[in-house]
């Protein structure tokens, strides 16, 4: 299915299924009551997770042995864009029935009213 079972496993998905590479979904929406909407990344990530916001840099976080590193960019060539922890937004993601892990959401800084490209990508390493 083109994604290794580590980030299955850490994004709740089932390395033993090759439909399942986990629930994450990147959308548009107004997060903060600005009537402008942000890039947003939601996955499902460990229950215990916490996760520091990079200023600048990327959000982290280390949980059960896995490294959590979401990063973000303006033209995909450098991932040192800003990325902050917001109130999950779980629109179109199914509802998690794994006790052990909970959605997170993820906002580009810079990105309210989606003024320039914009990109977040979610990885994971032991």
């Amino acid at each position: 299915d083109g994604c290794n079972n580590l980030a299955e496993y850490a994004f709740n998905g089932d390395p033993n299924d090759a439909a399942d590479m986990g629930k994450m979904r990147v959308l548009t929406v107004d997060t903060n009551a600005d009537s402008a909407k942000e890039l947003i990344l939601t996955l499902a990530v460990r229950w215990d997770a916490v996760f520091s916001s990079g200023n600048p840099g990327p959000a982290t976080a280390t949980i059960d042995g896995l490294n959590y590193r979401i990063e973000g960019s303006t033209n995909l060539s450098g991932w040192l864009e800003t990325v902050t922890l917001v109130d999950p937004v779980t629109t179109g993601l199914p509802a998690l029935t794994d006790p052990d892990y909970k959605y997170a959401s993820f906002c580009l800084s810079g990105s309210s009213g989606l003024p320039a490209a914009g990109y977040l990508r979610a990885r994971v390493s032991e």
